[in-house]
């Protein structure tokens, strides 16, 4: 497998950073939609796929050494502040109300978030198209995206 100077894996570029963000997003809204009807098993899918986020930010950040990528700006800032707030007043309703898993509680943390994860998975398509990246699906491969580069090289 290649890997760049930084210890972050060949396959990890910011189209697949994208990719895999938005596909975050998507499966924390259904997390938060389906948390009535998982029950239980709620606490231990959103430990999973907080794991699973942490991977992607540590993977984020090995890539950010090799290619970096635009910088926050202020909107991401504040969308930053309102995830934290909400967060906090969430954790507070739901101490009272017993209820830590309520859509509803989580609702004004999701919105944001959802702003900001788009925000963010825009940069990483700029970073990706800025730098050539070959353009890539979920399910492509390290040979089929080495493929799609060969012809541009032989131009």
């Amino acid at each position: 497998m290649q890997m760049y100077r930084s210890g972050c894996p060949g396959w990890w570029n910011w189209r697949v950073s994208a990719q895999w963000r938005l596909g975050s997003l998507v499966s924390v809204w259904a997390l938060v939609g389906a948390a009535g009807l998982v029950g239980p098993l709620f606490w231990p899918l959103a430990a999973a796929r907080t794991v699973l986020s942490l991977m992607q930010t540590w993977l984020n950040v090995r890539l950010g050494k090799v290619s970096p990528v635009a910088p926050a700006t202020r909107p991401d800032r504040v969308l930053l502040a309102l995830i934290v707030v909400a967060a906090y007043l969430a954790a507070g309703v739901g101490r009272i109300t017993g209820d830590l898993t309520s859509p509803w509680l989580m609702l004004p943390m999701l919105v944001p978030f959802s702003l900001l994860q788009v925000r963010m998975a825009g940069r990483a398509f700029d970073a990706a198209r800025d730098s050539g990246e070959p353009r890539t699906g979920w399910t492509s491969s390290p040979r089929m995206a080495r493929q799609a580069e060969a012809p541009r090289k032989a131009a």
